[in-house]
């Protein structure tokens, strides 16, 4: 899924969103991130690798949490992001749907 991110970035940044990027994965993307990064400095920040400690004050200091995975059997970012407070967006596939509930719904029930 992050491809359709990268290709959002342009209308996410101009409509005044920030984004911290951490993770790897295709190499290709991972250009493309980094080329928005140069592109928006002030707006994208991208880290390649994976590196705990930076991944929990991302957590804690993010509003909310883009999980664009097409499939996720399980997923623990969007546990770990809940439990720092953060909002986690994500396609409604597999361990997802057991770990995020919709607002809305949720919301409309204690109404």
């Amino acid at each position: 899924g992050w491809d359709v991110l990268v290709a959002a970035l342009p209308a996410l940044v101009e409509g005044g969103a920030s984004l911290v990027l951490l993770g790897d994965g295709d190499p290709a993307l991972a250009e493309q991130l980094r080329e928005a990064a140069t592109r928006w400095p002030r707006h994208v920040h991208v880290t390649i690798g994976w590196d705990e400690a930076l991944a929990r004050r991302v957590y804690a200091g993010a509003d909310c949490l883009l999980a664009p995975s097409r499939f996720e059997p399980c997923g623990l970012v969007q546990l770990l992001g809940q439990r720092y407070g953060t909002l986690p967006i994500a396609h409604r596939v597999g361990g997802f749907v057991d770990t995020i509930e919709d607002g809305v719904e949720a919301f409309d029930r204690f109404r």
